[in-house]
């Protein structure tokens, strides 16, 4: 849980925006003290049918079952309705209220990245009483979040995945993560993956690289799972660290301690 202020005010968006903000105060759940902003949706009622509900409709009745949802103290409740009015209709309010009840949940880095989108005008443009409120999230939430940042280098297919998950990439992508333990993979086809074990703690910032050039050779490093190992200039984590690599001389070893060379041949594997 994170320490937000107890009040928080923000200047009506523009009457373009359809919505506005209003600052109130809200009362502390779990030992964090929270402020959620709710938002006036301009949005008509309507007498149509559920099924001929318009998105905007739809989104308005999401809005107001998430508000109810988290003044009675159910934050998931209100976590899956402000989604799904955030998907029927994305709005700077909506997605403000999400980052606040993400916050609240414990979910660093969905508040985070929520509040990076809100800064980057995804949602519309911001007033500036509105980025300073952003950003002032931003940063209440920063530091309960890892930051890593993967760089491949290898065929234009070659394809990133984080704990199973596949993840965009085109050359480097810099990630928010939970702390703990992540295993991290990089491949292409017709090449083995490539994979490290990485554990991080909060307010670390890391970097990972893969490359996935079509080598001839293979260096598999095998540690303790909690001895950072590397191949240097080509991978490093935890645990185990595997790479396919060009035949040729590399250095390998326990990270902070001396490294020790070893050379890979053709169609040679390293361990």
């Amino acid at each position: 849980m994170y320490e937000l202020p107890a009040k928080m005010t923000v200047t009506a968006l523009s009457r373009s925006q359809r919505h506005a903000f209003d600052g109130v105060e809200c009362p502390s759940m779990n030992r964090a003290i929270l402020c959620l902003l709710l938002f006036a949706v301009t949005t008509p009622a309507s007498a149509q049918s559920p099924e001929a509900q318009s998105p905007e409709v739809e989104a308005r009745a999401a809005f107001d079952a998430g508000r109810r949802a988290y003044e009675r103290g159910d934050v998931a409740g209100a976590l899956t309705q402000l989604r799904r009015s955030l998907t029927l209709t994305p709005r700077i309010g909506t997605a403000y209220n999400l980052a606040i009840v993400e916050a609240a949940a414990g979910h660093a880095v969905e508040a985070a990245n929520l509040a990076d989108e809100l800064l980057a005008g995804d949602y519309g443009e911001l007033e500036e009483a509105q980025r300073e409120e952003a950003g002032s999230l931003l940063a209440s939430v920063e530091s309960h979040c890892a930051r890593l940042t993967v760089s491949i280098r290898g065929p234009s297919d070659s394809w990133l995945s984080i704990n199973g998950e596949r993840v965009a990439i085109e050359g480097a992508v810099t990630l928010r993560l939970v702390q703990g333990n992540h295993l991290v993979a990089a491949g292409a086809e017709g090449l083995g993956p490539q994979r490290s074990e990485i554990s991080l703690v909060n307010g670390e910032r890391r970097t990972l690289r893969f490359d996935l050039q079509r080598g001839s050779g293979h260096i598999t490093l095998v540690a303790p799972a909690d001895v950072e190992v590397e191949i240097i200039d080509v991978a490093r984590g935890f645990g185990r660290v595997e790479a396919a690599v060009d035949p040729g001389d590399y250095r390998v070893g326990v990270v902070g301690e001396e490294s020790q060379q070893i050379h890979v041949a053709i169609g040679q594997t390293r361990s």
